[in-house]
C-alpha cells in the first residue's frame, strides 16, 4: 500500500528561528517550490505595490479604484458643465463696467436730486400721459396718412373733373 501526503508545516519561533517541513514526492516538492518562487518574482511584486498581502485585499482594492474611477468621470463632466457656465460670463464683468459708467454719467446728469421723488415725478407723468411719445406719434401718423388719402381724393376728382372737360371740349 502507497500513501503519499503533499503537506507542508511551518513552525515559526518568534525572533528565533523558522522550521518548515515538506512531506510529498520529490516532483511535488519541486513543482511547489517552483510555483513560490515564480508567485514571489511575478505576483508578489504587484502586491507589494498595491500595498496588500493576499488576492482577496487586491480585489477590494480594485473595486475601490473602480468606485473612485466612477466619481472622477462624474466630477470632469461637472467640471465641463462649470466650465461652460464660465465661459458664458467672460464678457459679464465688461458689461457690468459699462452699466457702472452710464449709472454714474447717469447720477452725475441728475445732480443732487433724491431717485425717490424723480420716481414719483415718473409716475405721476406716466399717469398724465405726458409720457406717451409713441402713442403721440402714432396718432400724428394716422392724422397725417388720413389728410394724404383725401388729398389725393381730391386731387383725383380734379383730375377726373379736367379730363371730362377736356373731353367735351374736343367733341363739340
Amino acid at each position: 500500500m502507497d500513501i503519499e501526503a503533499n503537506a507542508e508545516v511551518d513552525i515559526e519561533f518568534v525572533n528565533v528561528a523558522t522550521v518548515r517541513v515538506r512531506g510529498g514526492r520529490p516532483e511535488a516538492q519541486k513543482k511547489a517550490v517552483s510555483l513560490e518562487e515564480r508567485w514571489s518574482r511575478e505576483v508578489a511584486p504587484h502586491l507589494a505595490a498595491a500595498s496588500v498581502s493576499d488576492l482577496d485585499s487586491l480585489a477590494s482594492r480594485i473595486a475601490e479604484a473602480q468606485g473612485l474611477d466612477v466619481d472622477i468621470k462624474a466630477k470632469d463632466a461637472e467640471l465641463e458643465s462649470l466650465r461652460g457656465q464660465i465661459a458664458s460670463l467672460a464678457d459679464a464683468s465688461q458689461v457690468l463696467r459699462e452699466a457702472s459708467d452710464r449709472a454714474k454719467a447717469c447720477r452725475a446728469a441728475l445732480g443732487d436730486a433724491p431717485l425717490d421723488a424723480l420716481a414719483v415725478e415718473i409716475v405721476r407723468r406716466a399717469s398724465a400721459g405726458l409720457l406717451a411719445p409713441r402713442e403721440r406719434f402714432n396718432r400724428a401718423t394716422e392724422r397725417h396718412k388720413s389728410a394724404m388719402n383725401s388729398q389725393q381724393v381730391t386731387l383725383g376728382r380734379r383730375s377726373m373733373t379736367g379730363i371730362s372737360e377736356e373731353a367735351s371740349a374736343a367733341s363739340g
